[in-house]
């Protein structure tokens, strides 16, 4: 397991070293979804691709705003991100690449 989960004073942490960004944020995603969802092999092979941007103020705001998107995601739509596809630093920006599937 490329993550493992922490104490945290408001629920769970999850924590993940890695060497790129990218593969940090997949682990990331793949520990929160462990722990949103108790079964995840429901999804349908359907698939769409979803490009999400945030400001590059921080890493630790990026994955915040990440992980919260992705409760957006999976609250508002029949869809869930199941994985990181692309991760682009612009000037003031990253780009992630999203892949959901449907539920």
């Amino acid at each position: 397991m490329p993550y493992q989960y922490i104490e945290h004073t408001s629920d769970i942490g999850i924590q993940a070293e890695n060497s790129t960004l990218k593969n940090l944020l997949k682990d990331l995603l793949e520990g929160f979804l462990n722990i949103y969802f108790e079964k995840i092999e429901t999804i349908e092979k359907s698939s769409q691709k979803q490009t999400l941007v945030f400001p590059a103020d921080s890493l630790q705001n990026l994955i915040v705003d990440l992980m919260n998107e992705c409760i957006f995601i999976i609250e508002t739509s029949e869809t869930i991100p199941v994985e990181i596809l692309e991760v682009k630093k612009e000037e003031d920006t990253y780009s992630i690449t999203i892949l959901k599937k449907r539920r």
